[in-house]
């Protein structure tokens, strides 16, 4: 006899016939034989009726807390009732609970669902919190009805256990109390309304939870939950999770822009890294410490001389001076002053100090600002330039890119105006250029100073009068004195790990140059 069945669906088979004769395979046999069972399914063990005699009892709580901690364990549907009695207790309520809580039984979650009748305070918060946990479905009407409690724990609680719970009634009473509530209460409705979502997401009720998510997107007040609520309709959009990233990334909402980012790497759809990698040149790159305090400077004084009542005046100049190394990253303060601007509401127009630049720096615009920039210079035929002008009186372009010419294109709200390498002489029309004779920085500044707005003055190697001025204090001097080159650290992380020599290539000094005493010659 090689096997043995004794009414169990198992099969015994011994590698080692010598075992059919050991006392142990024999004690196992007979057990096995007369219907014995493992202590797992053998009925509630003697210690059960125990422990509930000592919670029915007078003993001191120290007992009663420690019974409930052994119940939590081997408890069954006989210890209820019993734990049930202890829930309104101040003292012993979070044990009872804890217990409760643990048990698969039907009969723990009423017996917490009733509790709610009998309690109060933190008593009854916590009693809630247990309902949640054990995501009692059947407990979402009674807890919608305690949304109203004025007690704000208790409310918040509700809510909190409901987005544990989810599904569709839950969602529904969270978005209605989200709705009517302010403060502490409505922020704990909304997250209860992204768990919900994200439960029914989980759950494959894709278009219930997308509806939620759009919901939660169109009426949240803070990023963090419309950042949430943009990451699941990602989530749920099937096909088109791929142009609801791309359109993220090349818009200027920062809460659907984080969402993008963070799950770009996941869409498996097979043109998705071509249609991210012809993104890369709209988005735009991180600042550097130093590029972030200039950008800070500038983008402070846009918004108090839009938002605030404050007006130019030789105090309070719009006029800042850019001087920073070539390869500082002064192009994209640029970008952002232009983005800045047109948030605003207003145009932007960027010169440049030869036409043979302007294709370079019309792509740098373009790509940041599709649709929205337009060339003009005098190396255009008489038909295009009628035709750049008629679109900027209309409004249909907001940024003009070209030489000292462009700064009299007829855009309605002119807020920003900069010209790169200002220190070049092709920013003085003279002779024998037929006249008016002017310096289009000079024409820029009063401009921007009649319109409440802003001029950059970008260059490595300043005019002079334009150094003095700025040292006096007449205009703003920003720095960036270090190139950007995004290997530096990885270079010489290499160096480091490999031991390699030093490379020729030398840090630029923070020293400033010697500067030219100019005093008598160059006075605003």
């Amino acid at each position: 006899m090689n096997q043995v069945s004794p009414g169990w669906p198992l099969t015994f088979r011994f590698p080692n016939p010598r075992m059919k004769s050991s006392p142990l395979f024999l004690l196992a046999l007979g057990l096995l034989l007369s219907g014995a069972r493992p202590a797992a399914l053998a009925a509630p063990a003697p210690e059960e009726p125990r422990l509930i005699g000592v919670l029915r009892s007078d003993a001191p709580p120290a007992e009663k807390d420690a019974a409930c901690a052994q119940l939590k364990r081997i408890g069954t549907d006989r210890a209820i009732p019993a734990l049930a009695a202890l829930l309104p207790d101040e003292q012993l309520s979070h044990s009872a609970r804890y217990a409760l809580e643990s048990m698969r039984s039907r009969k723990a979650g009423r017996a917490l669902v009733k509790a709610l009748a009998r309690t109060s305070g933190l008593t009854k918060a916590g009693i809630i919190n247990s309902i949640g946990n054990r995501g009692e479905t059947r407990a979402v009407a009674a807890l919608a009805k305690l949304l109203a409690d004025p007690e704000a724990d208790i409310a918040a609680a509700v809510a909190s256990a409901l987005g544990q719970i989810g599904g569709a009634q839950a969602l529904q009473a969270l978005q209605a109390a989200a709705a009517n509530t302010t403060g502490a209460l409505h922020d704990a409705c909304v997250d209860g309304c992204l768990r919900c979502a994200d439960r029914l997401r989980a759950a494959g009720s894709r278009a219930q939870a997308r509806a939620a998510f759009q919901h939660l997107y169109d009426t949240g007040k803070k990023d963090s939950i419309r950042t949430a609520a943009y990451r699941g309709l990602i989530q749920t959009a099937g096909d088109q999770a791929l142009p609801l990233i791309t359109s993220a990334l090349t818009g200027q909402d920062r809460a659907c822009q984080s969402a993008a980012l963070e799950l770009a790497r996941q869409v498996q759809a097979p043109e998705a890294t071509r249609s991210l990698a012809a993104l890369l040149p709209t988005v735009a790159p991180p600042l550097t410490a130093e590029q972030r305090r200039v950008w800070e400077t500038v983008q402070g004084y846009m918004d108090t001389i839009h938002w605030g009542d404050v007006s130019p005046t030789p105090e309070t100049s719009g006029v800042f001076v850019l001087h920073g190394v070539t390869g500082s990253g002064k192009t994209e303060i640029y970008l952002r002053a232009v983005e800045r601007a047109l948030a605003q509401g207003r145009q932007a127009i960027v010169l440049v100090p030869e036409i043979a630049l302007t294709p370079q720096t019309v792509r740098r615009f373009a790509s940041r600002f599709p649709g929205s920039v337009a060339v003009v210079h005098s190396g255009l035929s008489v038909g295009e330039r009628y035709d750049a002008w008629r679109r900027a009186r209309a409004g249909q372009i907001h940024v003009v890119v070209g030489a000292r010419s462009a700064l009299f294109t007829p855009l309605p709200d002119v807020g920003l105006i900069i010209l790169d390498e200002e220190h070049d002489d092709s920013y003085k029309q003279s002779p024998p250029i037929a006249p008016p004779y002017y310096h289009a920085r000079d024409v820029a500044i009063e401009m921007m100073r009649l319109n409440r707005g802003t001029v950059l003055l970008g260059s490595a190697t300043p005019d002079l009068v334009t150094y003095f001025r700025a040292e006096q204090g007449h205009y703003h001097l920003l720095t960036l004195p270090d190139r950007v080159i995004a290997h530096r650290e990885r270079i010489a992380e290499q160096v480091r790990r490999l031991n390699a020599p030093r490379t020729g290539y030398q840090r630029p000094s923070r020293q400033p140059a010697a500067e030219p005493q100019c005093t008598a010659l160059c006075a605003p």
